[in-house]
């Protein structure tokens, strides 16, 4: 009888112990750290760019900084299993301000599924805007392969579909790629020098259209959904009508070697850690329910078989 107690108080612990790591343990790590705080890097050695600071067009290296940084006190206030994150993106050519653009940003995203929420905070470049429930600095945890996924493009000010292009490894760790393409939207309006439309160097400046594409490559953890890698094809343009458009930027900015290496020695860990907490309960759970009922047999016929003997001697 000691020793079918014995399998069957096993059994109970392993169940309880998988359902624990499944409903309670899990969910409250694969989440989005308060304290988050990230650096990315993105460069092109031969972007072709119009330099506003020299007006004249070169083809020279340029270099994009991204920064996310979780407040903490913020995501307190707000509630919801909610992260607060402040966002910064530079690029330049040469190190000295201005930079060629900058893209602030202020939003709030739910820690579990990494989705944008609807706070009355959000905003981009200091303006309102609806993050519109998008992906903006990963994908969920858990990817699955063949899914599409909202990711918010901030120049468009708009979701992107993140493709699913298969899988693929990047400094020996197994990704997911994912692809976007933007056609050749006008996005703003923008006062262009009129010599760029060959309309002569004391010309009146022109209300131009300017116009952006872009192809996305993304390279994510499966586990984490954290970006491993990314490369981006640009384009951007002036229009106005009755002349040429004219090309002000054409780069291909890729994740630096010492970005990508730093993602993936941080989260092939991390990703491998989670694996294994998500598949323990596969486990645990069908082993401790084998042993409550192994013990519960084995306690039964332990029972009919003291019986049996006494009756023997009776």
């Amino acid at each position: 009888m000691r020793k079918s107690a014995i399998v069957v108080g096993l059994g109970a612990f392993l169940v309880t112990l998988g359902l624990l790591l499944k409903f309670y343990a899990f969910p409250r790590l694969a989440v989005i750290p308060y304290d988050q705080n990230t650096g990315q890097t993105l460069t092109d050695p031969k972007a072709k760019f119009f330099d506003a600071d020299t007006l004249k067009f070169k083809q020279e290296p340029i270099t994009t900084t991204a920064t996310v940084v979780g407040n903490k006190d913020a995501a307190k206030k707000y509630g919801r299993n909610s992260v607060m994150i402040n966002y910064w993106q530079y690029t330049d050519n040469n190190g000295t301000p201005p930079p060629m653009s900058a893209t602030t940003a202020s939003y709030a995203l739910d820690r579990n599924t990494g989705k944008a929420l609807n706070w009355a905070g959000s905003t981009l470049n200091g303006r309102p805007v609806d993050f519109q429930n998008a992906y903006i600095i990963k994908l969920p945890f858990g990817l699955q392969k063949g899914k599409s996924y909202p990711y918010f493009d901030t120049t468009l000010g708009k979701p992107v579909q993140l493709n699913y292009a298969g899988t693929e490894k990047i400094m020996g760790m197994e990704t997911y790629k994912y692809t976007a393409s933007v056609p050749d939207t006008t996005y703003m309006k923008f006062e262009a020098p009129g010599f760029l439309f060959g309309l002569g160097k004391e010309s009146p400046g022109q209300n131009a259209d300017r116009t952006y594409s872009n192809d996305y490559t993304i390279w994510a953890d499966p586990i984490t959904g954290v970006f491993m890698k990314m490369s981006q094809h640009q384009k951007q343009t002036f229009k106005i009508p009755g002349r040429p458009a004219v090309n002000i930027l054409d780069t291909t900015s890729t994740m630096t070697e010492a970005t990508v290496k730093k993602n993936v020695d941080e989260y092939k860990s991390k990703g491998f850690q989670l694996n294994a907490l998500k598949a323990a309960p596969w486990a645990l759970i069908p082993l401790g329910l084998i042993l409550l009922i192994g013990g519960l047999i084995l306690a039964l016929i332990t029972g009919n078989g003291r019986r049996g003997r006494r009756r023997a001697e009776s």
